[in-house]
């Protein structure tokens, strides 16, 4: 009577513990009167043989066959091992982003290095654009007149030697 009080104080208390653990015979034959051949936990891996009403024939991952139980099978891993699954993937998760984000740090500092000189080699252009305007527009009037004035000191210079010359001139034609 003092148990049945202490357990009804328990339960009205409303705490109350389910164990997600759960042990599972593996039995030589499709059966409760067959012998048990070891024990299976949550979370084990099984490959379905063979199933029948309520038994299934399965292979463990170790090697080992035997009959469980149908109701006990499930084609979704528990929730403890899902649990486990999603913490992985979660911590695989958070390195892609600690990597991603060690990315846009370098990318974003390259991106502003790249654009200072983006700047720079800009105004260089334009200077160029400049000049090559220049050159284009007739700025080779110094050389053509450079070129003038040689001519013509030639021409004065050809005519004063001849006009110095003490020869008298002669026709080139003769008769």
């Amino acid at each position: 009577m003092a148990s049945l009080a202490l357990l009804m104080a328990g339960i009205a208390s409303g705490e109350q513990w389910v164990s997600g653990e759960v042990n599972l015979n593996l039995r030589t034959g499709p059966g409760s009167d067959y012998r048990i051949k070891g024990a299976l936990k949550t979370g084990d891996s099984l490959e379905v043989l063979e199933r029948q009403k309520r038994w299934t024939h399965v292979r463990v991952s170790d090697g080992r066959e035997g009959w469980v139980p149908a109701g006990f099978l499930s084609e979704e891993p528990p929730p403890l091992i899902r649990v486990e699954q999603l913490a992985a993937d979660v911590s695989q998760l958070r390195e892609q982003l600690e990597k991603a984000t060690t990315e846009v740090t370098e990318l974003s500092s390259r991106n502003e290095s790249l654009m200072s000189r983006d700047g720079e080699l800009t105004a260089t252009n334009r200077h160029l654009d400049i000049e090559n305007r220049d050159l284009k527009a007739g700025a080779r009037w110094p050389e053509w007149i450079t070129g003038a004035s040689i001519l013509a000191a030639g021409m004065v210079a050809g005519a004063l030697l001849q006009s110095w010359s003490s020869r008298r001139p002669q026709p080139r034609i003769r008769f």
